[in-house]
C-alpha cells in the first residue's frame, strides 16, 4: 500500500514537470536586472560585482558566526600572503598585500572600537551593527 502510493506521488511529479515544459520561457523583467543591461555601463557592472560579493560576505559571516569567530579575523587568515604560491599551480601570486589593505582599513574605521561598541550593545535591547 504505501508502496502504490510513492509510484503514485511519483508519477503526479514527472506529470507535473512534462506539462511545465511546455509553458513560454518569455517574460517580463520590469527591474530591468539582466546581464546585458547592468554590464553595459560602469555603474550596472558595480551592481553586478556588489551582488556577487553580498552572498561571500554572507557565508563568511555565517561561518564566523558558527565558529565564534570575528568575521574580519576569519578573512584574513584566509588571504594570501605576499610572495606566497598558487596551491594548486604552484606558481607565484606576485607581491599582493590584501592582509595589509585589511589591516589599514581596521585602524582607520577604529574597528577595535566599534566592536567594543558593538559587544557592549548586546545587554539592550537594540544591537549595534558594525557594517
Amino acid at each position: 500500500m504505501k508502496r502504490n502510493i510513492y509510484n503514485i506521488l511519483w508519477a503526479c511529479g514527472v506529470g507535473a514537470t512534462l506539462m511545465m515544459q511546455s509553458c513560454s520561457l518569455e517574460e517580463v523583467n520590469p527591474g530591468e536586472f539582466s546581464l546585458e543591461v547592468l554590464g553595459s555601463t560602469p555603474q550596472g557592472y558595480e551592481k553586478l560585482l556588489n551582488q556577487c560579493y553580498f552572498g561571500l560576505e554572507r557565508q563568511i559571516n555565517k561561518i564566523a558566526n558558527f565558529l565564534h569567530m570575528d568575521p574580519a579575523w576569519l578573512q584574513e587568515i584566509n588571504m594570501v600572503d605576499p610572495d606566497s604560491l598558487d596551491p594548486c599551480f604552484h606558481k607565484p601570486h606576485g607581491n599582493p598585500r590584501p592582509k595589509d589593505c585589511l589591516r589599514r582599513a581596521k585602524e582607520l574605521i577604529h574597528y577595535e572600537d566599534i566592536c567594543k561598541e558593538q559587544e557592549e550593545s548586546r545587554d539592550g535591547r537594540y544591537r549595534i551593527g558594525v557594517g
